[in-house]
């Protein structure tokens, strides 16, 4: 049987859970804006071979940027890990491995 509780809420809890995703959140909102005033100047400025020039270079862009977003998105569960476990140095020491093995 499932039950459904009433979730409390703490600002203590929120300050941990911001903490954690605020900068994520910040950097895909950000990232939407961007898109979304290049798009409203493309249309706005730009001819349909100006488009086909972007979209050509924004394909590889594109598959970098993923990359990048993977690996990023990957370590976050373990970030949180041990940010939550207050585990800084062993933070420190995991990410600078990580570095030196790239």
């Amino acid at each position: 049987m499932l039950k459904v509780s009433k979730p409390i809420f703490s600002i203590r809890i929120f300050g941990r859970i911001a903490y954690n995703g605020l900068s994520d959140f910040a950097m895909m909102f950000v990232d939407a804006v961007m898109i979304f005033v290049l798009n409203h100047a493309f249309i706005r400025f730009l001819t349909p071979a100006h488009f086909e020039g972007y979209a050509a270079a924004n394909v590889l862009i594109v598959l970098f940027y993923s990359v990048y977003m993977g690996a990023s998105m990957g370590l976050q569960p373990i970030h949180s890990q041990l940010m939550g476990k207050r585990e800084f140095l062993n933070l420190k020491i995991y990410y600078s491995i990580l570095l030196k093995e790239q």
